[in-house]
């Protein structure tokens, strides 16, 4: 029987995908949040009243500057909204972040509520081999199927 090994010149690599998923009640309303998280990047969606993605904007660090450079793939933004958001979130990962923030415009509470529970969920640490287990205000996604 041939060795399973991998031809000669040819490396296998080992995926590091996470998927966390979660709510948050704030203001009212109900917080919705989806990260996938990459080795050096994220993608984050935030949204309440349904699923739609507005805009999707991504920053990441540069050599030539101590902010994150922000591009808009489409959509537009108030101030506070996914570009900012994405450029702070960059900056505090020190990762590649794409934002797709669908909040209702003028809702400054709310959209603080959400960034701080980013903030919570991005910075905590996390067990490798175990998926962290809800909390309180957390639902994932086998405990929406249910």
């Amino acid at each position: 029987m041939a060795d399973p090994s991998p031809p000669e010149g040819v490396v296998e690599v080992t995926p590091k995908l996470k998927l966390r998923e979660f709510t948050e009640s704030a203001v009212d309303s109900i917080i919705h949040f989806q990260i996938l998280e990459l080795e050096d990047q994220l993608y984050v969606w935030i949204g309440s009243g349904g699923a739609r993605m507005e805009s999707l904007h991504t920053a990441m660090m540069t050599k030539f500057d101590n902010l994150p450079v922000v591009a808009t793939h489409f959509g537009e933004g108030a101030v506070g909204d996914g570009a900012a958001l994405a450029q702070r979130l960059s900056k505090k990962t020190g990762k590649a972040v794409s934002v797709s923030c669908s909040l209702p415009p003028n809702t400054p509470l709310l959209q603080a509520v959400a960034e701080k529970r980013l903030i919570k969920e991005l910075t905590q640490p996390t067990q490798a081999a175990d998926p962290q287990p809800p909390s309180e205000n957390t639902e994932t996604a086998s405990n929406n199927a249910q």
